[in-house]
């Protein structure tokens, strides 16, 4: 089986977490020459352990790359295609943004910071993700900055500390890049790495890159996830190339516009292919 690559850039329209920057980011597309197959999206967070592109094509397949390995579980899928379900997905906090949905994911960018009094002073249920930014009791100097009846709308904090034992942290906390034992809910994202054994508590993410990948994961959240809650697959406003490929709201939920999931999937087809090795 002959694979094939073709690289794409996105333009950020705004910090994707407190490691990030406004800088191009750069992924890659793979296919093989079956017809039939899926196309795969490679978009690494070099911030968060993820190989340059260059890195991953020259090492491409590596046996003991999870990463790697799930590509090539996709390149070697046949093509299905898309259903039309509604999900639920929260509502990414963005500044001078209405608040819509009735969960809110607000990024901490610096541990010294305090939630927005939009979000603080509303009903919303609130997801808080951290990517590993406090140290030792940083965190909970950042939540005695808050009530009881704030704190006790906070549904998770994704990756909250590198060092500090998660279990002595007083809210719920969500797993994603971090490698922690104690946690309560998964933070997944199938496009990156596929886990066969899901828990029960589990939250269907995209990548935040391509939105071929958002397409991945929105095909696995429809076969083994929970619609009755919350995900977060949609991050509207990040890339300045970005177009939704979903129409729905907050409320109701969102589903797929197939004329322009059509349109993208003939456009990302068509794009320039190089050869890069054989399986």
């Amino acid at each position: 089986m002959e694979v094939y690559f073709s690289p794409y850039k996105l333009t950020p329209l705004i910090k994707a977490n407190h490691l990030s920057d406004l800088k191009p980011k750069a992924g890659v597309f793979l296919k093989t020459e079956k017809t039939g197959t899926e196309i795969a999206d490679y978009f690494p967070h070099l911030a968060l352990g993820d190989q340059p592109i260059e890195t991953f094509l020259e090492n491409f397949p590596q046996e003991t790359n999870s990463y790697h390995q799930s590509i090539i579980r996709q390149l070697k899928k046949m093509k299905e295609d898309f259903p039309e379900t509604l999900f639920l997905n929260h509502q990414l906090w963005q500044k001078d943004t209405k608040m819509e949905s009735p969960v809110i994911k607000y990024k901490i960018m610096n541990k010294d910071e305090e939630l927005p009094n939009e979000i603080l002073n509303s009903q919303c249920r609130i997801r808080l993700d951290a990517n590993g930014i406090f140290e030792g009791k940083e965190i909970f100097n950042f939540l005695h900055k808050m009530n009881t009846q704030q704190i006790a709308r906070i549904d998770y904090i994704e990756d909250p500390c590198k060092k500090t034992p998660w279990s002595d942290i007083p809210i719920p906390t969500a797993k994603d890049f971090l490698e922690q034992q104690h946690f309560q809910t998964l933070i997944y994202k199938p496009n990156r790495i596929h886990i066969s054994n899901l828990p029960a508590s589990t939250i269907f993410s995209g990548y935040m890159g391509s939105q071929l990948g958002t397409l991945h994961s929105y095909r696995e959240l429809l076969k083994r996830g929970d619609l009755s809650v919350y995900h977060g697959l949609l991050t509207p406003g990040l890339y300045n190339e970005e177009s939704s490929l979903f129409k729905g709201d907050f409320h109701h939920g969102f589903i797929l516009d197939k004329l322009k999931v059509k349109k993208y999937l003939e456009e990302v087809n068509d794009q320039n292919w190089t050869h890069l090795c054989s399986l």
